[in-house]
Formats: C-alpha cells, sequence, structure tokens
C-alpha cells in the first residue's frame, strides 16, 4: 500500500449510532417513565464506569455478569438511585433488545460513501467483546460501507484502546504510518488518549458536550454532531 495513502478509522458506539437511544429506550420501559429526567446523567455515568472497568471484563478478571451489574448499579447511584443487581442485569436484557434496532444515520452514511469516493481508507476501531460487538456491526450494516478487513475488534485482538499495541496493529495491518491515520471517537481517555499517544491525529466526537480533561491531550479538532464532523472530514480529505 502507497505510504501517502488517507485512512481514517472510526470508533462505533457514541461515534457512528447514538448509543444512548437503545439506553434511554431500555430505562424508559423497565422503571415505567419515572427515571426519563435523569436518564442522560445515569448514560453518562453508565459509560464511564463501563470505561473504568472495561479491562479487568475483557481481561476475564470480572465475569460478564458482574461487570454488568456493577456499571448499571454505579450508574444509577450517582444519580441517587439504587437499583438492584436482579434490576441491573435486566435493564442489560432490555437494553440489548433495542440494540437490534440501531441504525446509522442517512448523514453518516452518505459522509462514508462520499469519502470512499474520495480515495479515502476508512476502517473501525473499536472496543469489545468480539460476537456482541460484531452483531451490532452487523445490525449497523457497517460492512456495507467499510470492507471487513479493515474492521478492527478489540476482542480479536488481544488488546484493548487506548492501549498502543491496538493501534500499532492497524498500522501494521494497513501497511500505514502512524501519521497518515486519523481517528475519530467519543471517548477522550479511551480513543483521543490512545490514538494520540499512537501518533494519529484525531477529531473527539464530543455529543455529550464533556469538557476537555485538564491533563489530557488536545484534539486536532473537536466536533458535537454528525453534521460537523462530515463536514469536517470532507474539508480535511
Amino acid at each position: 500500500m502507497k505510504k501517502d495513502t488517507k485512512a481514517v478509522f472510526f470508533d462505533v458506539d457514541d461515534t457512528l449510532y447514538d448509543l444512548a437511544w437503545p439506553f434511554r429506550m431500555a430505562v424508559h420501559d423497565m422503571f415505567q417513565g419515572r427515571y426519563d429526567d435523569s436518564i442522560d446523567s445515569i448514560f453518562i455515568r453508565s459509560r464511564f464506569h463501563t470505561d473504568a472497568r472495561f479491562e479487568e471484563f475483557s481481561d476475564g478478571r470480572l465475569s460478564p455478569e458482574d461487570f454488568h451489574a456493577y456499571r448499571h448499579q454505579m450508574a444509577f447511584s450517582d444519580c441517587g438511585i439504587q437499583i438492584t443487581r436482579e434490576e441491573a442485569l435486566e435493564l442489560l436484557s432490555v437494553y440489548r433488545s433495542y440494540q437490534d434496532s440501531i441504525a446509522m444515520t442517512r448523514t453518516v452514511k452518505d459522509m462514508l460513501v462520499r469519502l470512499d469516493k474520495k480515495g479515502v481508507l476508512t476502517g473501525i476501531l473499536s472496543n469489545g467483546v468480539s460476537a456482541p460487538q460484531w452483531k451490532k456491526i452487523r445490525i449497523l450494516k457497517i460492512p456495507d460501507y467499510i470492507s471487513e478487513e479493515r474492521i478492527i475488534v478489540s476482542g480479536d485482538v488481544g488488546y484493548a484502546k487506548p492501549h498502543r499495541e491496538i493501534f500499532d496493529y492497524a498500522v501494521n495491518k494497513l501497511g500505514l504510518a502512524g501519521n497518515e491515520i486519523w481517528y475519530v471517537g467519543d471517548n477522550h481517555k479511551v480513543d483521543i488518549a490512545g490514538a494520540k499517544a499512537a501518533g494519529w491525529k484525531t477529531v473527539w466526537m464530543n455529543k455529550r458536550h464533556h469538557t476537555l480533561p485538564f491533563e489530557g491531550p488536545e484534539p486536532e479538532y473537536t466536533v458535537t454532531d454528525e453534521e460537523g464532523l462530515a463536514e469536517l472530514l470532507f474539508k480535511i480529505f
């Protein structure tokens, strides 16, 4: 592959689709609307606790049941709501049923098509257990837009973001130089800091309007919605 090839890799969750939608629907249904005013805050805390213990989960130190119960119970607790372990696991089941209906928006699909037409190499670099993450990728129909050989899931390679090894794996697999690759992700600590440490350029998809961590590296760009992301990438490439 030519060294002047331009490439952009994307995270999946909350980058190429709205991860909060199935969560909102699950919380609304299970608790009959009682916590609707707190759903967005609960979702943000759930993401925090997911990231905090994902490595323990991915390497087998924390069982799937314990991991999912922990992150949901802690997220609700952070918002002043107590739920049982059984409720946390039931919420996971309802959440997964809504995940079967997730989809990329027309804006995202058109962006991927246009990047391909411009000769930009697109890829996926996503944390997750292999089987459920690939199920999600296929529900979203990502392989219709990005070749499966350029879709990398941490559960398949043994390394997870933000560790440099998974970014280097992508570089070596595609024969690219790190400074030729852009990464788009929603999580500053996992996506932006990880990619920057590996020498990649970054775009922070900050839909939730988080503040930039004081000690964290600054991304090259920050966008807050899909339209802004598409516009920016067309300028970059």
